[in-house]
């Protein structure tokens, strides 16, 4: 299996919550960044993944483009969902929302070893009435 396609699977078991499978395409040494917070390991990541689907969980993932280069996965796409689920103090809204994001993962002996993600979380914030958006 390519890079790439292990990328689209751990977004397709993120959507079906399903953090036991993704943990077995994840490297012993794996980290995450999302967005300027300090890496997370394996537990940290899984707990802010569960979290966020708490929020949302019917949220789905959508790659709009993704790029292979050697070791290295590119992607660009979006996450949307329904928030019916408490986010980080804010209370359910029952809103539908979209918002834009970037990957780039690295790769060794078909393994995830980092995953760094962009997303638009200030859009979030003013799809979901926490910050006026004018």
């Amino acid at each position: 299996m390519s890079n790439a396609a292990t990328l689209r699977q751990v977004f397709s078991l993120m959507d079906e919550k399903d953090f036991p499978s993704i943990r077995e395409l994840l490297a012993p040494e794996f980290t995450a960044v999302f967005g300027g917070n300090p890496p997370m390991g394996v537990e940290e990541w899984t707990g802010m993944s569960q979290m966020f689907y708490a929020a949302f969980p019917d949220g789905r993932h959508v790659i709009d483009e993704i790029y292979e280069i050697g070791d290295q996965v590119f992607s660009r796409g979006s996450f949307s969902g329904t928030h019916t689920g408490d986010l980080m103090g804010i209370a359910p809204t029952g809103k539908e929302i979209t918002i834009t994001e970037m990957t780039f993962d690295r790769f060794a002996d078909g393994k995830l070893v980092e995953h760094r993600a962009e997303a638009d979380m200030f859009g979030l914030m003013q799809q979901l009435g926490a910050i006026p958006s004018s």
